[in-house]
């Protein structure tokens, strides 16, 4: 076990570290453990998955390990948390390559990784952090309780709540910056905020209300996706109005199916008044 200096929650012991991370050395007798040299990364990255995955009273009564029935969503907090850890011990760790992968030492003999190797491990290393992520992120948006919670809402700010296509992390958090005052633009122009925010909590939970609402949701995700990939995105989305014009057409068609829109104010946008000429008015304007 870890020193108690290290109060953690989701690893608490070596065998399930080294069970995620299967291709360290294994530890010589009168070593460290991986778990120890890894305690206070384990324990920051805790509180990183704490603060933008899963508030800490989630993480006490859902995610421990006595609650077998979320044993998945439990395996990819694990894997989150041993790789991000990993990852930002590296740089302090002694490196070989050994048959297996990489291996920590402590013998001062052993030649260090090149700089290159360590490269590709922390590339690698992170790679499966995200991954896990992306899996993380999806387990969690079929849990009710946590779709009603804070954190749920940060991923729900935009029409892009997980993580896609093999993304990085930090690309996801630049293109939700990006996203939000793209959205913002088009949810007071074309789609109102009220819809858009239905909307973006249908794609996080992945249940539409109808098939019409999940093909709107795939035309605004691929209008964002041409801003986002071009130079100036925020003035990239100027030239959607075609494609966003279409999208409002259909939505004014669907009273039924869209009745968040019709409801709006921005409804108000493209339903002008009409003016008629009356015969008792004094005079007529045209």
């Amino acid at each position: 076990m870890p020193s108690n200096e290290w109060l953690m929650k989701i690893i608490t012991s070596n065998e399930q570290l080294t069970a995620i991370l299967p291709n360290i050395a294994v530890t010589v007798q009168g070593e460290m453990t991986l778990i120890d040299k890894l305690a206070p990364f384990i324990n920051r990255a805790e509180d990183w998955v704490s603060e933008y995955f899963v508030p800490e009273n989630y993480l006490n009564s859902h995610l421990s390990p006595v609650n077998s029935h979320l044993s998945t969503l439990n395996s990819h907090l694990s894997t989150v948390i041993a790789y991000d850890a990993f990852y930002h011990a590296i740089p302090q760790l002694d490196l070989i390559l050994t048959a297996n992968g990489f291996g920590i030492v402590n013998n001062s003999n052993v030649v260090p990784a090149s700089k290159e190797r360590i490269e590709r491990l922390m590339m690698a290393v992170k790679n499966n952090r995200d991954a896990a992520i992306a899996q993380l992120l999806k387990g969690l948006s079929k849990q009710s309780d946590w779709l009603n919670s804070t954190h749920a809402e940060f991923f729900r700010t935009t029409m892009f709540p997980h993580l896609i296509n093999n993304e990085s992390w930090e690309d996801f958090l630049n293109k939700r910056n990006v996203a939000i005052p793209m959205e913002e633009f088009f949810a007071t122009q074309y789609l109102s905020k009220e819809l858009m925010n239905t909307l973006r909590s249908e794609v996080q939970s992945g249940q539409f209300r109808s098939p019409l609402h999940q093909q709107i949701s795939r035309i605004i995700q691929a209008v964002e996706v041409r801003c986002i990939k071009n130079k100036e995105p925020l003035e990239a989305m100027h030239f959607e109005h075609g494609a966003m014009a279409d999208v409002v057409d259909t939505i004014r068609n669907h009273p039924n199916e869209f009745l968040e829109w019709h409801q709006s104010k921005t409804a108000d946008l493209y339903n002008a008044p009409v003016f008629q000429n009356k015969k008792e008015e004094k005079g007529f304007w045209f």
